[in-house]
């Protein structure tokens, strides 16, 4: 969380206070002069500071510290530059709120220093109170457990670990906060650089003026009118104003929908103008068949979760004529699959990967050559006595004996017999040697061998392009379990617990897929988890699970709640820490209050700060909200903390006391 300070323009009676409100405003900076007796803590600034600006005792605005700058030649030459300033009013910058209650707050003890250091909860408070709609408010608002666990840090630690667990009793934005993650580290690439433009980056790489072409049959183009604080502000022919936010566009840069419609033409038409400049500006973008969306997945567990549902299972399928029960890797397979295919391609000579994806788009077009074959009674055939009559959704054939017994159709991967040409093996004896091919393959390789000398013949005379001089990247793939220890999580990972800590070693799954029963979980899989503290009703991490991840705690904080519910948030804290008001809550170290249970650590169960916010701007709006919460989410959870032994009978008094 980053440090506040409250820093004085001074009054308008002072001869010097409204020059100087002036040069603030004009030059993006908090300016001071540096003969001024009490200064307080200029020195102390560090980037990434909140400035409270008060003038006139009030406080009027607030911007994010950039750095500081001693000016030359200038009597008031002593700068913090901002940002931005964000004002209360922005049509008059005289306008402001009281600063009632700083006395209490402030770090600074002189009552006369130009700059005093406040608490969080304070600045905090006042922020709303300015203006609590600003992309500098949702920053700071959603940066509470990331501020503490430096994000450089969590990614650090993701590397080394390859999964972690976010823990943390209810409420405290566990799964907001491994959404965030995981989205940071799909944006980052295997060398550390920057993959996609963040909602900053959107706001500097866009002018206003500048017109943008557009699809969805209302307007052929729209003009960008103004870049308000976290919206894009748009015309289109003949119409008042639109907005699009600054968020919207970056997850449409991160998603790359190719055929947009209705409202989403605008978002889609910004990121592609957003990355057109990132690109100009020497950056790199990299849009392939796998968006960074896809590269996140999100599932939740819950205590009727098993293997056959999260890794390998049988389902039954109908053929239209009889029911088929077939292998099919879930969730995490499938998704690991995907990861090690980029892996692997990322490991080889960009000449190699440039010859391989034509030979595979030369596949798809055999395919589609014979794919009409596969509707004729006798199917596409291979030879007199076997043929392919269908093509699964997966991409793997079917194909089956015009006189076997048993007419069982079996599966032929498309990636096996690409592999096998590719490999130019001629035998039974070769095909069966390769790595990179399924058990089906080995076992049945004559058809396998037949299919591919097909395509041989097919490609006959073309000619590959030249190679390109650049291989595929490796990309992260990023898991996010949510509620991780509701399931039994031994039954649900079987021997896949061996395979989160020996990456790159394939183990033995329960299921065969095509003959093939290995799995392997590569190294550009990150597995996020989170996990309740509070749940009694599930089981703990075993000590075999629990060596394999790493833990992270995510605790309530005053820094999200809506100003309207300080006092509700400090009231309901109070029944599980007894140091409240004495929190460093950068650091947070809470000691249990005599309310909670000696077997529990307030940590675990204390009631987190999403029960305490609120989108509504109007205080007494607000208060309406959080009296619902209070009366249907609060109070009854508090009353099963007690019923479940969490709470000590004795918290029933205080809780009878809450109110908004």
């Amino acid at each position: 969380m980053p440090k506040f300070y409250v820093c004085s323009a001074g009054k308008r009676s002072e001869s010097y206070a409204k020059e100087n409100f002036d040069r603030i405003i004009a030059n993006s900076a908090y300016i001071l002069d540096e003969k001024a007796e009490q200064k307080g803590p200029y020195d102390e600034i560090l980037p990434g500071s909140i400035l409270l600006l008060k003038y006139n005792g009030l406080l009027v605005a607030y911007g994010k510290a950039i750095k500081l700058v001693k000016q030359e030649n200038e009597s008031w030459n002593l700068w913090v530059l901002v940002d931005r300033w964000f004002f209360k009013n922005q049509d008059d910058n005289e306008q402001g709120v009281p600063y009632d209650g700083i006395k209490q707050s402030a770090i600074t003890r002189s009552n006369y220093s130009a700059i005093k250091e406040v608490s969080i909860d304070f600045g905090w408070q006042k922020l709303q109170q300015i203006d609590n709609t600003s992309t500098l408010f949702n920053e700071v608002k959603n940066s509470s457990f990331l501020e503490r666990n430096d994000m450089q840090d969590i990614i650090k630690l993701l590397e080394y670990k390859k999964q972690i667990i976010l823990q943390g009793p209810p409420g405290t934005g566990k799964t907001y906060t491994a959404k965030e993650i995981a989205n940071a580290l799909v944006s980052i690439g295997e060398h550390g650089e920057k993959l996609f433009p963040d909602v900053q980056e959107i706001k500097k790489l866009s002018r206003e003026g500048d017109k943008l072409p557009v699809t969805n049959g209302v307007h052929e183009s729209v003009v960008i009118a103004k870049l308000d604080a976290d919206t894009f502000r748009l015309q289109g022919t003949g119409r008042e104003t639109f907005g699009v936010s600054y968020a919207k566009v970056a997850d449409s840069i991160l998603t790359m929908n190719p055929n947009p419609v209705g409202k989403d033409v605008y978002p889609s038409a910004l990121a592609k103008y957003i990355i057109q400049k990132w690109v100009a500006h020497g950056n790199i973008y990299e849009e392939g068949k796998e968006s960074a969306s896809e590269r996140i997945k999100l599932i939740q567990f819950h205590p009727a979760y098993s293997y056959e549902d999260f890794v390998r299972g049988i389902t039954a399928k109908t053929n239209g004529v009889t029911v088929e029960y077939r292998t099919e890797n879930k969730i995490l397979a499938d998704f690991a699959s995907k990861a090690l295919v980029n892996y692997l391609d990322s490991k080889k000579e960009p000449s190699v990967m440039s010859n391989e994806i034509w030979i595979k788009n030369q596949f798809e077009q055999f395919i589609r050559h014979i794919e009409p074959e596969f509707e004729k009674d006798r199917g596409y055939l291979l030879n007199d006595a076997v043929s392919i009559f269908d093509l699964d959704d997966d991409g793997a054939l079917r194909y089956s004996g015009h006189n076997w017994i048993v007419k069982t159709m079996h599966r032929m991967k498309v990636s096996d017999v690409v592999n096998i040409y590719l490999s130019g093996v001629k035998t039974n004896l070769e095909v069966k040697k390769l790595a990179n091919v399924n058990g089906s393959a080995k076992q049945h390789a004559t058809y396998y061998l037949i299919l591919a000398n097909h395509f041989r013949k097919f490609i006959a005379g073309k000619s590959a392009p030249a190679a390109s001089k650049n291989g595929i990247s490796e990309k992260k793939f990023v898991l996010v379990i949510d509620e991780i220890n509701r399931a039994n999580l031994p039954a649900v990972l079987g021997e896949l617990i061996y395979a989160l800590e020996y990456r790159d070693e394939s183990v033995e799954t329960m299921y065969d897929i095509d003959g093939e029963r290995s799995l392997r979980l590569p190294p550009n899989l990150y597995i996020i988890g989170t996990m309740n503290t509070a749940d009694r009703s599930v089981g703990h991490i075993d000590y075999a699970i629990r060596r394999r991840f790493a833990f992270m705690d995510v605790l309530p904080s005053p820094v999200p709640v809506h100003v309207a519910a300080k006092k509700l948030f400090k009231q309901v804290s109070e029944l599980f820490v007894s140091n409240y008001d004495l929190i460093d809550w950068k650091d947070p170290k809470p000691i249990r209050s005599e309310y909670v249970a000696a077997d529990f650590r307030p940590e675990d169960i204390w009631i987190g700060h999403s029960y305490f916010m609120s989108e509504k701007q109007d205080e007494e709006e607000a208060k309406a909200d959080l009296e619902i919460r209070l009366k249907y989410e609060i109070l009854p959870l508090l009353k099963e903390y007690i019923k479940d032994g969490l709470l000590v009978p004795d918290a029933e008094v205080k809780i009878k006391e809450l109110h908004v």
